[in-house]
């Protein structure tokens, strides 16, 4: 199964086992779909992520909160390929600093109940469209 990883990963996995990694041909990176590879990615560390924390490992849960944070931006950079790497990150804590300041932190503390019809008239009537929501 082929399945993106990080940078470093090739020399490491070639340095263990005495031979490099197949390695996915560069014309199906260039003609297909890498989108695939990348929303797997991101699945699989969402999930790991999920069971540490489950689990109550703390520091495992760190760790796999890292490669979630490294698959969302490799996700972006896909659909924002003009950027480089660094400036897709920069943009994505951007995104998160201006969310937090408008809405605040998602600290858990506050479980309310929200419908879908209640989600999509915030959606279709307010998220964009009003200056002051509050």
């Amino acid at each position: 199964m082929f399945k993106i990883v990080r940078d470093k990963v090739p020399m490491l996995f070639e340095r263990h086992h005495g031979y490099a990694p197949e390695a996915l041909l560069e014309t199906y990176k260039r003609f297909g779909n890498t989108a695939i590879f990348k929303r797997d990615k991101l699945k699989e560390e969402t999930e790991e992520f999920l069971t540490e924390v489950l689990e109550g490992h703390v520091n495992n849960a760190y760790e796999e909160a890292s490669d979630v944070f490294e698959a969302l931006i490799c996700c972006l950079v896909e659909i924002d390929p003009r950027l480089e790497i660094e400036d897709v990150e920069s943009k994505l804590l951007n995104s998160i600093n201006v969310k937090r300041e408008k809405y605040g932190r998602m600290s858990g503390d506050h479980i309310v109940k929200i419908t879908e019809d209640e989600k999509r008239h915030y959606y279709n009537n307010l998220k964009g469209k009003v200056n002051d929501e509050f």
